[in-house]
Parts: C-alpha cells; sequence; structure tokens
C-alpha cells in the first residue's frame, strides 16, 4: 500500500495521453456517479462531495494518482454547472487521498509502562454530560414510535449551538444527524423545527446526511459519513445514527458475532472522526416495566456491553397536560406528555439518576417541578397500547369536565364550553367527543342548535 506522501508525490506526467486518461476513467466514474451517467451537469451546492467522492472511490479501486487526477479535472471542466477553480480541485483530489489513506491503515498502539506517566493521564472527554463520549459509542434504546428520533435531533442541535442537552453540559462543535429511516426534507424540517423551537441562530453548525431508501450496509454508511466530513472539512463533536436496526441491514441482530462486527464500524467511525457516536435502537417486544434499563434493547446483549453509555427513553403513567402557548406558536395551544430519561449502564461513572421530562412538540422540557418524580412506567411498550391508554385518559377528562359544568351551572354543557374548561380548540375537542361517543361514554343532545352533552348513566 502506498503512503499518504507516496500518493501524493506520485504527480508525474501519465503514460497515456491525458484524453484517453479522463474518457476512461470518467467511464468507471460514470458507473457510479447518477450525474454524470445522466449526461445531466452537477450542480453548484454538490460540487465538493461529489468530486471528492468520486476521487475517493477511485483511490480505493487502485487507480494511480495522476490517473485520478486527469480524470477529476476532466469531471470539473466538463460535468460542474460551474467549475471549481484548479487550485481547490486538486485540494479536493489531495483530500481524497489522504482520506483513503487514513481509512485503510491500522495504527496499533505500543505497550507503555505505567511508570513512563509522569502524571494522571486526562479522563475521557464528554461532548454530552454523562451520555456521549469522544471516540466511543453510546446507545438511546425506546419503543417504536416513543419518539427516539425527536430526541436524537435535540441532542444534534444542543452540541451544535453548545446548549444543555435536557440539562446536561455539551461541548459546541459541528453536529451530524445520520438519518437511515426518512426523507430527507422530513427529517430536515424536524431539526429546523426543533432549532427554532429553542431560538438558536441558522448557523448552528448541525448537518444531515441522509441514507434512507439507499439500501446502504453499514460499512458503506462508515465509508460515506468519512468522505462527507472530509470533504467539507468537518470535524464533528457528535454523529446521532438513528437508527441502529436500518444500518444493521444484512446482519442478525441476535447474532454476538454480527452485532460486534457492526458495533466495530461505528467505533471506528467515532475514532476516525474524533467525534461520539450515539445511535439509536428499539426495546425488545412486550412491557418494558420492571425491566432494568439494560435489559431493554433488542438483540443480542452484545450492545449493553460494547457501548459507553446506555440511556433509554420511556413513557410514564401520568396524566399529559395542555398549556396555553407551544414552543412554536404561542397562540396554539400544545399537549405535554410524560417520559423519563434513564440510564442502563455507564462506563466511566456510576449510572445518574432519572430526568423526568414533558414533550411538547418538537422539544423535550426537563420537569423542573418535580411533579412526575412518582410516577412509573407506562406498562406496554409498543405505540397501539400507549395510543389506547392516551385516548383513555383524554375521554376521562372530558367527562370529568362535563360532569363538572353539569354541577355547577345544572345545565349541559356545549362543545365551546368544553372547549374552554379543556383549554384546547373546538377542532381538537370534536375529535374527542366522537371517539366518547363511539364508546358509550356521553351522549348528545341536538335539540337545540347548539348541541350539548350528558354523560351516560349520570
Amino acid at each position: 500500500m502506498l503512503s499518504t506522501s507516496t500518493i501524493l508525490a506520485e504527480q508525474s506526467e501519465p503514460t497515456s495521453s491525458p484524453e484517453l486518461i479522463v474518457s476512461s476513467s470518467q467511464t468507471a466514474i460514470a458507473s457510479n456517479d447518477a450525474y454524470i451517467s445522466s449526461g445531466s451537469t452537477i450542480p453548484v451546492g454538490e460540487r465538493n462531495s461529489t468530486l471528492f467522492k468520486r476521487a475517493a472511490t477511485m483511490f480505493r479501486q487502485g487507480v494511480p494518482y495522476a490517473e485520478v487526477e486527469a480524470a477529476i479535472m476532466g469531471v470539473n471542466i466538463f460535468h460542474l454547472e460551474k467549475s471549481l477553480p484548479d487550485n481547490e480541485a486538486l485540494s479536493l483530489i489531495k483530500s481524497a487521498a489522504r482520506y483513503h489513506e487514513e481509512s485503510t491503515s491500522i495504527t496499533l498502539p505500543s505497550m507503555r509502562s505505567l511508570s513512563s506517566y509522569a502524571e494522571c493521564p486526562p479522563d475521557v472527554t464528554f461532548c454530552v454530560e454523562k451520555i456521549a463520549v469522544i471516540g466511543s459509542v453510546s446507545m438511546l434504546t425506546g419503543a417504536s414510535g416513543i419518539g427516539k428520533t425527536f430526541l436524537g435531533g435535540e441532542l444534534v442541535i444542543s452540541v451544535a449551538s453548545g446548549t444543555p442537552f435536557l440539562g446536561l453540559a455539551t461541548e459546541q462543535g459541528d453536529a451530524v444527524f445520520v438519518n437511515t429511516e426518512m426523507p430527507e426534507d422530513a427529517m430536515a424540517r424536524r431539526l429546523w423545527q426543533q432549532r427554532q423551537a429553542r431560538g438558536l441562530p441558522l448557523d448552528t453548525p448541525a448537518h444531515i446526511i441522509t441514507t434512507a431508501g439507499t439500501g446502504m450496509s453499514l460499512n458503506e454508511i462508515h465509508d460515506y459519513i468519512l468522505a462527507e466530513c472530509h470533504a467539507r472539512d468537518i470535524q464533528p463533536k457528535v454523529i446521532f445514527v438513528d437508527s441502529f436496526y436500518l444500518a444493521h441491514s444484512g446482519g442478525d441482530e441476535c447474532s454476538a458475532t454480527d452485532t460486534t462486527k457492526r458495533m466495530l464500524v461505528l467505533q471506528s467511525i467515532a475514532q476516525k472522526l474524533g467525534a461520539a457516536v450515539v445511535f439509536a435502537h428499539h426495546e425488545t417486544k412486550g412491557p418494558q416495566a420492571g425491566k432494568a434499563t439494560l435489559d431493554k434493547a433488542s438483540g443480542s446483549g452484545v450492545l449493553g456491553r460494547f457501548v459507553a453509555a446506555h440511556v433509554s427513553l420511556s413513557r410514564l403513567d401520568a396524566p399529559s397536560r395542555i398549556e396555553k402557548g407551544s414552543a412554536l406558536n404561542p397562540f396554539e395551544p400544545v399537549e405535554l406528555m410524560p417520559y423519563r430519561f434513564e440510564w442502563g449502564k455507564h462506563r466511566y461513572t456510576l449510572p445518574p439518576e432519572p430526568v423526568d421530562l414533558w414533550f411538547g412538540h418538537p422539544i423535550f422540557i426537563p420537569d423542573s417541578t418535580g411533579e412526575l418524580a412518582g410516577y412509573n412506567l407506562l406498562e406496554g411498550s409498543n405505540s397501539s397500547q400507549r395510543r389506547e391508554k392516551t385516548a383513555k385518559a383524554k375521554s376521562n377528562r372530558l367527562v370529568d369536565a362535563i360532569r363538572a359544568h353539569i354541577d355547577t351551572t345544572g345545565e349541559k354543557p356545549t362543545r365551546q364550553e368544553l372547549a374552554t374548561a379543556l383549554d384546547m380548540s373546538p377542532d381538537t375537542l370534536r375529535g374527542h367527543i366522537d371517539k366518547a361517543v363511539d364508546a358509550s361514554l356521553i351522549t348528545v343532545d341536538s335539540s337545540s342548535r347548539a348541541h350539548r352533552f350528558s354523560v351516560v348513566n349520570s
């Protein structure tokens, strides 16, 4: 294998004519590049990353430096919407050569005597206090649909802005969200709303890498993340991967061997970029209340043993509440849902105390009053059970409001009166009323212009 210095020095004139090299090398490039194979030009916003990735691909295929340079400079001239200056294109090629060398070389540390440490070595570095360790991998688990993506988005936004995450200190720096599940615009909308809800500036350095729908393996995602960060000269503090089951495609999550291989790939990302990697993963099926957090992750026990920290997000068996203004719109009511964030393991400290939270779309808010401390986790981990229990709680609130109005005024309430009492819009209330009527909990008196409501058997 050529060293970086050898590759960079290999810039003599090619043995074949530049035209032939450009033609033959671009044929190889075109087979893997949608723009070039279709005959279209590469837009301005994608010039750097496209040229870098094409150069890196050619180096990985063993193409000599001079031929890579000739081919990429040809692409720069003929296939870009607007060509880069020659010095910028040449710099990208050199960066791709360095990236190739770094990604294919292994440096093993030598044995070191304890007596060689004149002072106590430094402690590990957290980019998110008690969760994300530089150079290591941590895991966030939770039931499907519980809100792991929202929480991961907040983690990325918090590090990018250097603001606390669930009250925990962060080290500010670039942060990357690896989106394996959603269309890019949908994920960008969530992060954009979270940034706006927290009042952070537009230039907050949060980035999205979307692999959803590509079928990329974790090894390919590994190379893609490194290539994108090198091409854009980004050295992220944290990388959140959402989620592990898609990045794990092609392997058996219950296999210790398969899982270990994939965890080592994530650790390689962390160590090569000097970042903390946190990934989202689903929990085992069935009730989670009463289980130790460490036992909730689905698949091989390697997951819990490998990670630096394992944190879990769960719903609490507590009533939701309505606030008058949402984080995005001060004039729009928002429903706050109760959650608990807890540690199952921490390699470097004792597991911290759980953090109780309210979720008001699109952000989580720590419970500063302690009102959630006495509640247990909600039984039933799957989303249908949670929705059923939530719907029942809302119907009970509606029934209680009808009874209270009748007891106070002696009259059946109208929809507008109930909406005022429950602090929600009449349109939102309409859905709750329909469900309560279908469940034979309330009846509708339509004899007057404004429909009035009463409780069955009351």
